[in-house]
């Protein structure tokens, strides 16, 4: 017999198949429009919010996963539920590397973009199952700490997404919670703007008026918590000055032990944009098609290429071309630092001054601008001895900030301690 649920889902799916279309093109939307469907996704709890989540999510029962496992010791770390570039889980590797245990949670992502965590749970799943929502909090609380990212819920909306209810019930549970910011969910892009001269925020073709709002709130929510509040890039303390900077972290090792191919052609020049516009592709790619031109580079633009396969991508390469606009670093320059690569980006002077300060490290990325990215290229194009250093600091300093043991210690200083269970 067919359920009342699988018949609904089948009088919803020609809805859903038109609020899906509008998600995908709002960009073409007026203001007024986005501003109605932002208010939608901030207010998930009303009926149009509730409504608005039938039509973007289907679930089966066999869909719905177990928990993740019960902690092996104590103190013990649950983490999550984002894991931005495995992030969660690097973090959950850093601590068990130095004896606490942690696992971390994540949502799974459509498009290729998911990284392998302890848990994943699909998006439908995480917004509309209380079965799923109630086993997942009742195994969070076996742990003495809870970390959770980008300040999103880790219960879906067992508790409407109110992140103040949500910790208040953790902490009378037991357990010390603390926050961690990875990016977007508090760079709030004015203060970027009149802060950063290349800011992409500066763009006045560009809508990030929900980006602007949830920067906003997220922040305003951080500085109201009283828990320990972490960053994973420098730049943040921009905007969370009382944060403390976690490290992002990656596995030196997977990018080290593929050997990087020599080749005495042009300098091999290869840039990977997740999203062009924030690292400043527009700005860089005339730049690097005249050099081409002339003989000086042999350039690759890289895209649809598994992560998996970036090491060796990243061999073959001289230079990694990072970001040009936010004025700091992640995980896709660590990446290109690990495989001995010339990482050139764009680093606002505060952020390389901040990482010094803090690590006492110099970091090894070489600093460029779109005006000024023609010139460096040409540089390291006649210096192979520069590159060949250049490229053995990059991997001690990936080895010394960014493989974990920082991480794992700044979140024991300044949150975990010297616990011993609760």
């Amino acid at each position: 017999m067919t359920s009342p649920a699988r018949i609904l889902n089948v009088l919803l799916a020609p809805v859903r198949g038109a609020w899906r279309f509008v998600l995908a093109h709002r960009m073409h939307l007026p203001d007024f429009a986005n501003r109605f469907i932002d208010s939608i996704a901030e207010n998930p709890s009303s009926a149009l919010g509730r409504l608005a989540g039938r039509m973007q999510w289907t679930y089966e029962p066999s869909d719905v996963p177990p928990p993740v496992r019960s902690p092996a010791s104590q103190p013990s770390v649950y983490i999550g539920p984002v894991n931005y570039s495995a992030q969660g889980a690097q973090w959950a590797r850093g601590l068990r590397d130095t004896g606490i245990d942690a696992v971390n949670v994540a949502l799974s992502v459509t498009g290729g973009y998911s990284f392998a965590a302890d848990s994943v749970v699909p998006p439908a799943v995480y917004e509309l199952s209380p079965q799923w929502q109630d086993a997942a909090f009742d195994r969070a609380i076996e742990y003495s700490h809870i970390l959770i990212e980008a300040e999103r819920s880790l219960f879906g909306r067992k508790f409407d997404r109110d992140l103040h209810r949500e910790v208040s019930a953790l902490q009378e549970h037991g357990a010390a919670v603390a926050m961690i910011a990875h990016g977007t969910d508090v760079r709030m892009p004015e203060q970027h703007a009149q802060r950063s001269e290349l800011s992409p925020y500066r763009d006045k073709d560009w809508y990030f008026g929900k980006e602007a709002r949830d920067a906003q709130r997220n922040v305003r929510l951080l500085e109201s918590l009283e828990v320990p509040v972490f960053v994973s890039t420098p730049d943040l303390m921009d905007f969370l000055p009382f944060a403390h900077w976690c490290p992002v972290v990656i596995d030196p090792t997977r990018w080290e032990r593929v050997e990087r191919v020599r080749s005495e052609g042009p300098l091999r020049v290869v840039h990977a944009p997740t999203n062009p516009r924030i690292k400043g592709t527009p700005l860089i790619e005339p730049v690097l098609e005249a050099l081409q031109a002339d003989g000086v580079i042999e350039y690759r633009r890289i895209s649809g290429v598994a992560h998996a396969d970036m090491p060796a991508v990243f061999a073959a390469a001289d230079v990694v071309l990072d970001q040009f606009r936010l004025g700091s670093y992640g995980v896709a320059a660590c990446e290109a630092m690990a495989a001995g690569c010339v990482t050139v980006g764009h680093l606002d002077a505060w952020v390389r001054e901040r990482v010094q300060s803090t690590t006492g490290q110099d970091i090894p990325l070489v600093q460029a601008t779109p005006d000024t990215l023609g010139q460096v290229l040409r540089e390291l194009a006649a210096d192979s001895d520069a590159r060949d250093e250049i490229g053995r600091a990059s991997r001690r300093f990936v080895r010394e900030v960014h493989d974990g043991r920082r991480s794992a210690e700044v979140l024991t200083t300044h949150w975990i301690g010297d616990m011993n269970g609760r």
